[in-house]
């Protein structure tokens, strides 16, 4: 059976988000995976149990999952220094095979004095930076206690580990439409998202990070957040102060255009969770803006190869699962080298390649006409020069028509 196809079409960079698929997770603990899986909805349908924090204002139960599912890790499994001991250590050896030097670890849900004792008895290979966590219902009276939670476990921490953070969630997500949007949400007129903390919390947050010497991680996915945190920076301090921090931003979804500049300015290290990528985004209107990689390359900013690898590792899931459950379906994507197609194609190997081909002529003609797309024609000679063509795809020209392209892929591969 046909139950998967992946068309590469070069200059013609085109990231989905699909529905209907539950979180999927290659990280070495998959208890957050696993219960995001159990507890989010699925194929439209609300399952049996839902996250108690997923209710409406009326408190009825809605589903969506407030960034929180990794409370539910603790009644899955006690989260001992033992038991992290056996999950850290399994994780640095698989780490290693793969040549990974340098592990970082969001110390979520647990607390660091357990976590730097997993890690001291795991007897840490590589080198290890901890993030430790504010609590987003943190008062700004309490913050500075985030600070302190850090220099009281530093001490604890072994030659090849080291602490960072805090990491503090100042919005939530487009998927549970709890991200702060300049637009409203398109199921939810009125409905912009909105920030965990106040400006006063804020304004706190950002000073005492300006006073310490730890690396401050900051979780901001909405645009009218990032806008929100950027003014406030600027206001505190200069340009040279933030970027001496190296501020890590996650997941920065809401960095556009016009703010793309500023965030260079600072020096932010941009950190994307490859995870949010193969949830569906509520809100069709999101679904086509709300994209961070469109955003760097509207600003004529080229990805390299890490900037696109979340998006492969996402789309090669997405296909697995199509074939696993015979499902038929059709991605497009530029796929422009051969590691991009291996590493999409590693876990569907089954699934059919199509190379759309065309002319740079062609190809410059069909991007000139189109209006209000991220792929702009300028970009067009750095894509073909990265071009790789596929050996083992079916080769369809694309000076045909879509019916005529249609027909080609059907009688090719008998559907």
């Amino acid at each position: 059976m046909f139950a998967g196809a992946l068309v590469c079409a070069p200059a013609l960079l085109q990231a989905h988000r699909w529905p209907n698929s539950p979180l999927h997770s290659t990280a070495p603990e998959q208890l957050l995976a696993r219960a995001l899986d159990q507890y989010c909805p699925q194929n439209g349908e609300h399952r049996p149990r839902q996250l108690p924090d997923g209710r409406d204002e009326n408190g009825r139960l809605d589903g969506r999952a407030y960034e929180g599912a990794e409370t539910f890790t603790a009644r899955i499994r006690p989260l001992t220094p033992e038991y992290l001991a056996t999950a850290f250590g399994a994780a640095q050896q698989r780490y290693a095979r793969w040549g990974v030097t340098s592990i970082h670890l969001m110390n979520n849900d647990k607390s660091l004095e357990v976590t730097l004792a997993g890690l001291a008895a795991a007897k840490p290979l590589q080198k290890w930076t901890v993030y430790s966590w504010g609590a987003w219902q943190t008062p700004a009276e309490r913050i500075p206690d985030a600070w302190a939670v850090i220099d009281a476990a530093a001490k604890q921490a072994s030659g090849k580990v080291r602490v960072e953070g805090p990491k503090w969630m100042l919005d939530g997500t487009p998927i549970e439409q709890n991200s702060l949007q300049r637009k409203a949400y398109g199921t939810r007129p009125g409905w912009q998202g909105r920030s965990n903390f106040t400006d006063a919390q804020l304004h706190e947050i950002l000073k005492l990070a300006l006073e310490r010497p730890s690396q401050l991680a900051l979780h901001v996915v909405g645009d009218a957040e990032t806008d929100r945190m950027l003014k406030m920076m600027e206001e505190l301090a200069p340009a040279s102060a933030w970027r001496a921090k190296r501020v890590r931003i996650e997941h920065g979804d809401g960095i556009q255009p016009d703010t793309t500049a500023k965030v260079a300015e600072f020096g932010f290290v941009v950190i994307q969770n490859p995870t949010h990528l193969s949830v569906p985004i509520v809100g069709e209107s999101l679904a086509t803006e709300h994209m961070l990689l469109k955003s760097f390359m509207a600003a004529g900013i080229p990805l390299d190869d890490a900037d696109r690898s979340p998006w492969l590792r996402a789309i090669g899931e997405y296909l697995r699962r199509c074939l696993a459950h015979q499902e038929n379906t059709v991605v497009t994507c530029s796929a422009l080298k051969e590691s991009y197609r291996r590493a999409i194609l590693a876990d569907a190997p089954s699934a059919k390649l199509v190379y759309l081909k065309g002319s740079r002529e062609l190809l410059r003609e069909r991007i000139s006409s189109r209006s209000g797309h991220f792929m702009k024609p300028e970009m067009l000679d750095s894509q073909l020069t990265a071009l790789e063509e596929p050996a083992d795809a079916l080769v369809v020209d694309i000076a045909q028509t879509p019916d005529e392209i249609v027909a080609k892929i059907r009688q090719s591969f008998g559907i």
